[in-house]
């Protein structure tokens, strides 16, 4: 997902860092519920 286009911009790599942040808190909560 994350090889498809080389991350250049420090806001695009914000926005992956944001979006696997959720997807990790996500996956802990649903691990612990």
């Amino acid at each position: 997902m994350a090889a498809e286009t080389p991350v250049k911009s420090p806001i695009q790599r914000h926005m992956l860092f944001a979006v696997s942040a959720c997807v990790g808190v996500f996956a802990l909560l649903v691990a612990l519920l």
